[in-house]
């Protein structure tokens, strides 16, 4: 418990030396791409296939305060392989946390709800499916040039709907975000 303290402690004080501060109103606009391969069996056929994952995400953002940041995002989904040819969405509000903040580098936490057309149950082919997303991630931001960052990450969209044998979208990602000034 007291390492856990320790180790709090240091983030908290790292996070506010030579701390950058966004202005308040700023905006954000970015997106990545995001391939997966997924190899998948389905039980009652012992069938073997292959699913290749296409993630096309665009995000808006809003700095309300140094720390805090709103944002939303879209995201069209492609499916192919197996039975899943059709094309799903995504779309959401988040929340982001600065939990370090420097010159040059931000590492956040984010926390949102997501709506979707796309699930995963179990050992059958994602299908269509009203879903209701908890989103929980981190991402790092780098600044390449003034206002130009690079982004990488890790967001799960895990169903809240009472599906069973549900597991999550897993978006690990790199992408680009532009800063606006007010």
């Amino acid at each position: 418990m007291k390492n856990h303290i320790l180790i709090i402690i240091v983030l908290i004080t790292i996070s506010n030396i030579g701390a950058q501060a966004p202005a308040k109103g700023d905006m954000y606009i970015g997106g990545f791409f995001t391939y997966g391969l997924d190899a998948e069996t389905l039980s009652p056929l012992n069938d073997e296939f292959t699913i290749h994952s296409y993630f096309f995400n665009t995000n808006l953002a809003y700095q309300l305060s140094n720390r805090w940041r709103l944002g939303m995002e879209l995201m069209i989904i492609q499916l192919q392989g197996g039975d899943a040819t059709d094309q799903f969405y995504l779309t959401g509000l988040s929340t982001d946390y600065a939990l370090l903040r420097a010159d040059k580098f931000a590492w956040y936490l984010r926390g949102g709800v997501s709506l979707s057309n796309l699930s995963y149950a179990g050992d059958v082919a994602p299908t269509t499916r009203f879903v209701i997303n908890r989103i929980i991630g981190t991402s790092f931001e780098f600044e390449l040039a003034k206002r130009f960052w690079l982004t990488v990450g890790y967001y799960n969209h895990f169903p809240l709907n009472n599906i069973r044998f549900k597991y999550g979208l897993v978006n690990p990602h790199i992408g680009f975000k532009f800063r606006f000034n007010k």
